[in-house]
């Protein structure tokens, strides 16, 4: 019987490819030919489909589209074009297999690197490239392949570019998606990201929380796997980047928990934790602890108050009193597994 359903299941699949099969073919044919629009429009057509299901970006692949897709994201007539093309490479990028092989093979890695260093002030390309880069690095391989072609200089390059004012800028986030899914688990990664001045560019789009969420996300999205290294810890531990994250950290959007997450990488430098003493990276994790219960911040404080030159800062923050000397470890320990148990019993109150 199961044989029987597979053997069915099968049969089925391969009916509704032949029926797709030809429209898929004819936007491929026009993307290799013909006036700029109609290559655009082709392409449009395929990002929007590739954008559906697996199927549908299976069914794209294998009627030969990623080949004249990277031809167009090199020599579309337009930045429009080009933007396209690389919105619809992007959208492949979502399975597995092309990410890691097909998309690979085709070139688009180097295709999409040229147009992320040639950004235009008038589209997306720029933007798009960096956008399908990131989703082909959630690839170990891949991500290695951009890296070593030049991928992190790319990134710091779009923040220095982008994040210039108080605003993010025009390719700031994109620089800084991109260059954060890079140095997600890769130490090479991380230090070219150093070497490249990326911490005050990134430190300055976390300063957006309040006007700017998603590109403050990004950036602490960045710090936080910088930070997850002890030969980049210290570049980041600046009193600059804590005092802004700490700033960050007391917000309740995504912005916020990104920069919870990045103090929580920081915390393992003793150095980075006097300055969060100093700067009020405590008093916002307690504030925050309290007020959802907070794993990360519960890990920040336990991690100050575990060394001697930070002890007194978080019992500060907490709001410990003792009538038995000094603050000690074990009195904020108390402390901090008490409102971690307040809202654990309120969240089962509430289911």
């Amino acid at each position: 019987v199961y044989k029987a359903l597979v053997e069915a299941n099968a049969q089925v699949f391969f009916e509704k490819r032949d029926q797709d099969a030809p429209l898929v073919r004819t936007l491929v044919n026009a993307l290799q030919g013909g006036p700029d629009e109609s290559r655009r429009e082709a392409a449009r057509d395929l990002a929007m489909k590739a954008a559906g299901s697996a199927y549908d970006r299976d069914l794209i692949a294998s009627q030969g589209a990623c080949g004249p897709l990277v031809q167009l994201c090199r020599n579309g007539g337009s930045d429009e074009t080009r933007s396209v093309a690389a919105a619809a490479l992007g959208n492949l990028a979502a399975n597995a297999l092309l990410r890691k092989r097909t998309l690979p093979a085709s070139g688009a890695v180097e295709a999409l690197l040229a147009l992320a260093r040639s950004p235009h002030d008038a589209g997306d390309g720029c933007r798009s490239a960096c956008t399908a880069l990131r989703n082909m690095a959630f690839d170990n391989e891949t991500k290695a392949l951009i890296a070593d072609n030049g991928g992190v200089e790319v990134a710091c390059a779009l923040l220095r570019r982008g994040a210039t004012t108080t605003k993010s800028g025009p390719y700031a986030m994109a620089g800084a998606a991109l260059l954060g899914t890079l140095c997600w688990g890769s130490a090479s990664s991380k230090k070219q990201a150093v070497a490249g001045h990326a911490v005050e560019p990134l430190t300055r789009l976390c300063a957006c929380f309040a006007s700017d969420e998603a590109s403050a996300t990004c950036g602490a999205f960045a710090l936080r796997h910088m930070a997850a290294d002890g030969d980049t810890r210290g570049a980041v531990g600046k009193t600059e980047t804590i005092t802004i994250l700490a700033r960050c950290a007391r917000s309740d959007g995504s912005a916020g928990a990104e920069a919870r997450k990045a103090l929580r990488e920081l915390a393992a430098d003793e150095s980075a934790l006097v300055a969060m003493g100093r700067h009020g990276a405590f008093h916002a994790c307690a504030s925050v602890l309290e007020r959802d219960g907070c794993a990360d911040c519960a890990a920040v404080l336990w991690a100050g108050s575990a060394k001697k030159a930070s002890l007194v800062d978080v019992g500060r923050a907490l709001d410990v009193r003792t009538t038995k000397g000094p603050v000690r470890g074990h009195d904020v320990d108390l402390v901090i597994r008490a409102l971690l148990k307040r809202h654990r019993g309120v969240n089962k109150k509430t289911q």
